[in-house]
């Protein structure tokens, strides 16, 4: 739940952030055939949910790859100051 924008670009970031964290604990060291979505809906003013699901296969690797996610210019929001409200993982 987002207060005031939704940073797309950004939560993208956190969620892949967090999904490569997990991804390391289990040996990994990249993530592959990336993918993702992210749906928003008003729920208020200006208070929006947001849902970002995030898809990836663990690999290990050689050499480090992107740190970014894929289509990331792709990535369309509501522009302004976000707050993070709440966050609930899947």
């Amino acid at each position: 739940m987002c207060q005031g924008a939704v940073n797309t670009v950004r939560l993208l970031q956190l969620t892949r952030a967090t999904l490569f964290e997990d991804a390391k604990e289990y040996g990994a060291t990249a993530l592959i055939e990336e993918g993702w979505t992210c749906d928003i809906f008003r729920r208020g003013k200006d208070t929006y949910e947001v849902v970002v699901r995030y898809s990836a296969i663990m690999a290990k690797a050689s050499k480090a790859g992107p740190a970014t996610p894929v289509a990331i210019r792709e990535a369309r929001g509501v522009p302004g100051m976000m707050t993070i409200l709440r966050v609930v993982p899947e």
